[in-house]
């Protein structure tokens, strides 16, 4: 199941969330208030980025069109090895010398 966004208010100088939440302990999240986030017309791409995303987009439609498609459990594992903590210096948890970005189907 995804994440719903969370909503929280100010009170006393605190953020106190609306509905109770299932994050687990210690887990950090970035936050930014609903104006800024739709002053950047929701996002904080630049025109030249926003064009990348939309050619991406454009591409990953094009080849599930094609049948070229990554299952989501595979996908959602190797963004979440990416996410573990380094403990190599010399290179990134679970770099096989690709990232997610350019990973296109089989």
């Amino acid at each position: 199941m995804a994440m719903q966004p969370l909503k929280a208010h100010v009170k006393n100088g605190r953020l106190l969330l609306d509905e109770p939440t299932d994050l687990p302990e210690g887990e950090v999240i970035e936050l930014m208030p609903v104006d800024d986030v739709l002053v950047a017309d929701g996002d904080d791409l630049d025109d030249e980025e926003r064009a990348e995303l939309h050619a991406e987009l454009d591409a990953s439609i094009a080849e599930a069109k094609a049948g070229k498609l990554i299952e989501a459990d595979v996908v959602l594992a190797e963004l979440r090895e990416h996410r573990k903590p380094n403990p190599d210096p010399r290179g990134q948890a679970g770099d096989r010398g690709r990232s997610p970005k350019g990973r296109r189907g089989p």
